[in-house]
C-alpha cells in the first residue's frame, strides 16, 4: 500500500529484508590495498550488491533509518583495525562533510555513522570515542569524474584539524575510493598533532590497485 521496498534487493516492504540484512551483516572486513602513503585502511566490505544500495539509499536518499546497519559496519571495520594495534584510549575522527551537503541530507552522514559505531564499541568495553576535530577550510570542487591524481590536487590543503597533541586518531569516511579524501584528512590530523593509527570505513570500490 505505502510503495516501500527494500534498498537492497526491490522487494516490497519497509527497511532491510531479512535476507538483505543477512548480507550485508555477513561481509567481512578486510585492509584496503592499493593505496600508497596512507596509514592501514580498513573496509567493512566491497562497495558493490546490496551493501552499495544501502549505502546509496541512506546517503543519497535520506533512508536514516540504515544508519544503525551502517554504523555496525563501520564499528566491524574499526575493531579490525584495532585488532593490530596496542590497547589505548582512541578517538575515531569523521572525515568532514560540506554544511550545505549536510543540510540537504538533514544529517552529517559520515559524523553520524561514526558516533554510533563509537557507542556500539563503547558498550564492548573499548577505549573510544567519537571526536568531530576536522573541518573543511577550503571547498574541493566536486570529486566525481576527476582522475586519481587530480582528486588528490584538488582535496590538498583542504580539511584542518584542531590541536589534538598525541591523541590516538582513528579516521573514519563511508567509501574510500582512490584514498585522496582520507590522505587530505590524515595530513590534517597529523600536522595537529594527532597519531593516525590507520582508516576505517564502510565499504572500498576495490579490493586491491587505486581507482
Amino acid at each position: 500500500m505505502l510503495g516501500a521496498s527494500c534498498p537492497g534487493c526491490r522487494a516490497p516492504g519497509l527497511g532491510l529484508c531479512p535476507h538483505c540484512l543477512d548480507d550485508v551483516r555477513r561481509s567481512a572486513p578486510f585492509q584496503v590495498g592499493g593505496l600508497p602513503g596512507l596509514p592501514p585502511v580498513y573496509a567493512a566490505g566491497a562497495y558493490a550488491g546490496v551493501l552499495k544500495h544501502v549505502l546509496i539509499a541512506a546517503k543519497e536518499r535520506s533512508a536514516l533509518g540504515l544508519l544503525p546497519v551502517l554504523a555496525d559496519r563501520m564499528a566491524a571495520a574499526v575493531a579490525a583495525l584495532l585488532l593490530g594495534c596496542p590497547a589505548q584510549p582512541v578517538w575515531v575522527v569523521n572525515v568532514p562533510t560540506l554544511r550545505a551537503r549536510a543540510a540537504d541530507r538533514g544529517v552529517d552522514h559520515t559524523r553520524e555513522l561514526t558516533r554510533l559505531a563509537s557507542l556500539r564499541l563503547r558498550r564492548l568495553g573499548v577505549a573510544i570515542s567519537a571526536r568531530p576535530l576536522l573541518v573543511v577550510q577550503r571547498r574541493p570542487q566536486d570529486q566525481s569524474g576527476l582522475a586519481r591524481e587530480q582528486r588528490w590536487r584538488n582535496l590538498e590543503g583542504a580539511f584542518r584539524a584542531r590541536s589534538v597533541p598525541g591523541a590516538a586518531v582513528i579516521l573514519a569516511d563511508d567509501i574510500v575510493t582512490t584514498g585522496a579524501t582520507l590522505a587530505e584528512a590524515t595530513r590534517a590530523c597529523r600536522a595537529a598533532g594527532g597519531v593516525v593509527l590507520g582508516c576505517a570505513t564502510v565499504a572500498a570500490t576495490a579490493k586491491e590497485g587505486p581507482r
